[in-house]
């Protein structure tokens, strides 16, 4: 009885496991909807778990997010996808956000055995006392923008940014 008992503990912590992988995006999959079409990302999107929300969407523009928030043991799980799409001039941006530093390393970790490299640039602050930097992860042509946002009391958000300026509705 106990190693029925041991073997449904492992099999529920396991399953618990691979339902939270279910809504992570890869760098892969982050890229490839940069040149889905919207009904494809939504699909996408709502069949990993992410709750859509649309904030505005008109003749000019489209701005569409989809969010997951989880508790855990550990503490809470959240994940965004911001699509905002510029109809006019087809361009699509997508912005991944993640709350917990360990996803952003997972991510970067990720995106670095793919092939991409890191640079960061720094721009001078003229008058000032620091410099603003920026940085970013590529690979050929492929550019995938990073930053970390404070929200306040000792909340940020890791966000990777990839900008689509070809996008084909």
């Amino acid at each position: 009885m106990q190693k029925f008992m041991t073997l449904a503990l492992t099999l529920l912590l396991v399953c618990g496991w691979a339902s939270g992988l279910a809504q992570t995006l890869s760098p892969a999959a982050f890229i490839s909807l940069a040149t889905k079409k919207a009904l494809e990302v939504d699909s996408f999107m709502t069949q990993k778990g992410f709750e859509k929300k649309v904030f505005s969407s008109n003749d000019d523009f489209s701005i569409v997010n989809y969010s997951y928030l989880a508790k855990t043991d550990s503490g809470a799980i959240q994940r965004s996808l911001h699509v905002g799409w510029r109809k006019k001039l087809n361009i699509l941006e997508l912005q991944y956000g993640l709350w917990q530093k360990k996803e952003a390393v997972d991510f970067i970790d990720q995106l670095l055995k793919q092939g991409f490299t890191k640079h960061t640039v720094s721009t001078p602050d003229i008058g000032g006392n620091s410099p603003s930097k920026s940085v970013h992860y590529q690979k050929d042509r492929l550019r995938i923008d990073y930053e970390e946002m404070d929200q306040g009391e000792g909340v940020k958000v890791y966000i990777f940014t990839i900008e689509n300026e070809h996008y084909q509705p």
